[in-house]
């Protein structure tokens, strides 16, 4: 089974832009579908450390992230 949910009119280039990107009160924020940046991810881009400790993404989307592009209908 395949679920569908339309949470915007753009595609969000970074986890910074995605509605499903939260951070509550006193956490770190977090993707709320699963998304999440491997080691290497995080040690291949320059100050990739300090983005997750001050923002908790990077510039781009982490690989396995579950967001796909869809054509309206």
């Amino acid at each position: 089974m395949k679920i569908v949910c339309e949470i915007g009119n753009k595609f969000p280039k970074t986890c910074e832009d995605c509605k499903l990107f939260v951070s509550e009160l006193g956490n770190s924020a977090y993707c709320v579908v699963g998304g999440e940046y491997t080691d290497e991810e995080i040690e291949s881009e320059e100050d990739g450390e300090l983005d997750m400790y001050y923002h908790g993404c990077l510039e781009s989307r982490p690989k396995n992230c579950p967001l796909k592009e869809v054509e309206s209908v």
